[in-house]
């Protein structure tokens, strides 16, 4: 296999997917990808303008609303905030990624089968929306999250911790000041599901489509607007950061538009593609998604076990436990939690 790797990386400080053998292009640590010299290229070779960016929120600080950014060489812009970038889409980092992923299957794949990953940052915060999706979700449209206004009163220290870490200014409990923020999350999610869009007909063009198992999934979810005033992942086993997209398209295998409700883990994709590719299995962590996709009743497993280690050299070990609707969250050093999802 030919094995191509574009985008986000953020697996270590000192390794790259070359290091691994693959193709492409990503960046030590995070990454920047508006300050690389890979993008200001993408922009010469399209005829494509700098990329700006209006802030009309940001909660560390709120001077910068309304502030026009020049991200071409600096980085983010504001990153604990929300915009919408100017001129055409193609500026915005999903569909530089997905250009380079598109040229490199035009250059590289024939007769020998490949493997590709396409990783853009978004959607993540800072939320920038591009293009045809600027103003496509109405904010005034979007109803308060069940659990804004919750306090942490009985509640594991964490969530007070994860909380404060970000450095958000005050504690803002007023949901005009989330509804556009969110809002410019879900259409930066709608310019990231676009870019991807271009790879799928890209893979048509070429006559691979029908020939290419595609999985489109997400590292983590986002707190954002929940959970008393939260957002990105930080270190919380809620719902909103541990449930994340998952679609395949597996031409003769999956049925159109089918719905799964097995239990499944971003651990169980090696095996799936190891599978798709017709090499024999061995053990591994995760499972083929293959039987779940055959028919989508079939259970994958009974239960399924989290765990997290912390970040940024922050200690906050925790183990999260899901037999059916049963959640339960274990925490070093600090008391445990226990829901019915169903009722919870």
């Amino acid at each position: 296999y030919t094995c191509g790797y574009f985008g986000k990386w953020h697996c270590g400080l000192s390794t790259l997917p070359s290091d691994f053998d693959f193709e492409g292009w990503s960046e030590f640590r995070y990454g920047s990808p508006y300050a690389s010299d890979a993008y200001a290229e993408y922009l010469r070779a399209k005829g494509l303008p700098g990329p700006q960016v209006v802030i009309d929120k940001d909660f560390v600080d709120p001077a910068n609303e309304g502030e026009t950014f020049d991200l071409l060489g600096n980085g983010w812009g504001p990153f604990s905030a929300s915009g919408r970038l100017l001129g055409p889409i193609e500026t915005h980092e999903a569909f530089f990624v997905a250009s380079m992923a598109n040229d490199w299957l035009t250059e590289t794949v024939g007769e020998k089968p490949f493997f590709l990953r396409v990783d853009p940052w978004g959607p993540h915060h800072p939320y920038h929306s591009a293009g045809e999706f600027v103003g496509a979700i109405d904010p005034d449209c979007i109803p308060e999250t069940p659990n804004f206004h919750r306090t942490y009163e009985g509640m594991p220290l964490t969530f007070e911790n994860c909380r404060r870490r970000w450095n958000r200014g005050e504690d803002i409990r007023d949901w005009s000041e989330w509804k556009t923020p969110l809002a410019r999350a879900y259409e930066q999610a709608m310019v990231v599901d676009a870019a991807f869009g271009t790879v799928v007909d890209h893979l048509e063009a070429l006559g691979l489509l029908d020939n290419t198992l595609i999985i489109m999934n997400a590292d983590h979810g986002d707190a954002i607007a929940a959970h008393g005033t939260m957002f990105n992942k930080d270190s919380l086993m809620i719902e909103e950061t541990m449930r994340v997209p998952m679609v395949v398209r597996w031409p003769g295998m999956a049925s159109n538009g089918a719905r799964c409700d097995a239990l499944v883990t971003n651990l169980d994709l090696p095996a799936t593609v190891v599978d798709a590719a017709g090499v024999e299995t061995w053990e591994m962590d995760g499972q083929s998604l293959r039987p779940a996709l055959e028919d989508v009743e079939t259970p994958l497993r009974d239960d399924l076990l989290c765990q997290h280690h912390g970040a940024f050299r922050i200690e906050m070990f925790q183990r999260m436990l899901r037999h059916e609707d049963l959640k339960y969250v274990a925490h070093l050093n600090d008391f445990d939690e226990l829901y019915d999802l169903g009722d919870d």
